[in-house]
């Protein structure tokens, strides 16, 4: 594939990669939290925070 044949579509899929990371990553610092304040409470970790972490991948898709 030639990436100069994209034009510009590279800079949209750049941003919302760029997005999509630094989404994940806030999501997953909110989810540590939530957990550590769960275990700090004597009470069962909400799994469903994993698909919230996993939720600003879908920005490069959708992009």
């Amino acid at each position: 594939m030639d990436f100069a044949m994209l034009g510009d579509m590279n800079f949209s899929l750049t941003l919302a990669a760029i997005g999509s990371a630094l989404g994940t990553g806030v999501a997953g610092m909110a989810a540590i939290g939530a957990w550590k304040k769960a275990f700090a409470a004597n009470k069962a970790a909400p799994f469903i925070l994993v698909a919230f972490v996993g939720a600003p991948l879908s920005q490069t898709i959708y992009g």
